[in-house]
């Protein structure tokens, strides 16, 4: 994996480890509420209790679900495959715009990692997009080699591959 993508994926676990840091507090508040509500409801309109033990129960899911895309991040970091040749998850993707010869990067990423743009050397303001392979973006990506052309609706116009890192 390319040296740049390993400081792009540690950008992204960063972020994650955030996001379940938020998303415990939540969880802690929800279940607080949950345990502080009275046992009966008082009238038909009274569902404090029922509100709060659904939302603790949202905010657990949410929480396994991000630890879960965490450990894929980690272990993504400790592999250290030949990620150059074909498209895949860990690639940084180079595309270049066949009429305007405007260039986009993207970084490949599991499922639910995706969606944020970062960039490896912030004075240099090279912009990076993290997509996922269910993405329309990375699915015109994934699997493909250099000088492939790729067809998105999303990216429109014609776009050629120009380098996988």
């Amino acid at each position: 994996m390319h040296e740049t993508a390993k400081i792009l994926i540690a950008q992204i676990i960063a972020n994650k480890k955030e996001e379940v840091e938020r998303t415990e507090q939540a969880r802690q508040v929800s279940l607080k509420d949950a345990q502080e509500a009275e046992g009966a409801m008082i009238s038909r309109y009274d569902t404090f209790l029922e509100e709060a033990q659904y939302l603790a129960g949202g905010q657990n899911k949410r929480l396994l679900e991000a630890k879960a895309v965490l450990a894929l991040l980690e272990s993504l970091l400790q592999r250290d495959a030949d990620v150059s040749r074909r498209a895949s998850i860990g690639s940084i993707v180079t595309i270049e715009n066949i009429e305007t010869t405007e260039i986009k990067k993207f970084l490949l990423v599991s499922e639910e990692a995706g969606g944020g743009v970062f960039s490896c050397h912030p004075d240099e303001g090279e912009k990076i997009s993290a997509v996922s392979p269910s993405s329309p973006i990375g699915k015109a990506l994934f699997g493909k080699e250099s000088r492939e052309e790729i067809e998105c609706p999303m990216l429109k116009r014609a776009w050629e591959i120009s380098e996988i890192q």
